[in-house]
C-alpha cells in the first residue's frame, strides 16, 4: 500500500512540474529575434547593414537588447499592453548600471517614451514601429 502511495506522489508530482509553463508567458513573443531591417519611417532608408547584428530575446518579464559588436548587453523590464511593448528602466550588463534612452535610441531604435507599437507578431516574425522607424525581426 505505501508503494502505490509513493508512486502515486510521484506521478502528481511529474504531472505538476509538467504543466508550469513560466517560460512561455509572452506567447509568440517569448524567444530570441534577430533584427534583419530597421527602418527610418520618414525617408525609407535603412539604418542597419548586413554586417550589423542585433538580437532581442523576450522570456518572463524581462528584454535583453545586444549588439554583437559590444562586449556588453541591455536587460529591461518589460510590459505588453494592448499592442504595444513598454520597456521599463534598463541596465547595461556587465558594468549594472541605468542606461539613458538616448543611447537605447542609437543603438536599438528604442524612442524616448520606450513603446514599440506591434504591427506584427507570429511564431517566425516580428514587426515593431515607432514614431521615427519600423523595425523588422526573425526569430531563431
Amino acid at each position: 500500500m505505501k508503494q502505490i502511495q509513493q508512486t502515486l506522489f510521484l506521478l502528481l508530482c511529474i504531472t505538476a512540474l509538467g504543466s508550469c509553463k513560466m517560460g512561455d508567458e509572452n506567447g509568440d513573443l517569448d524567444g530570441m529575434w534577430q533584427m534583419t531591417e530597421w527602418r527610418d519611417r520618414a525617408t525609407g532608408t535603412s539604418k542597419i547593414t548586413k554586417s550589423d547584428q542585433i538580437y532581442v530575446s523576450f522570456q518572463l518579464k524581462l528584454m535583453k537588447l545586444q549588439r554583437l559588436d559590444q562586449k556588453h548587453y541591455y536587460l529591461s523590464d518589460f510590459m505588453v499592453r494592448n499592442d504595444s511593448i513598454i520597456l521599463g528602466n534598463t541596465i547595461t550588463y556587465p558594468a549594472d548600471t541605468i542606461v539613458a534612452t538616448d543611447t537605447l535610441t542609437k543603438w536599438f531604435a528604442v524612442p524616448a517614451d520606450k513603446r514599440f507599437r506591434i504591427d506584427e507578431l507570429s511564431n517566425s516574425r516580428m514587426q515593431l514601429s515607432t514614431a521615427a522607424n519600423i523595425l523588422q525581426f526573425r526569430k531563431y
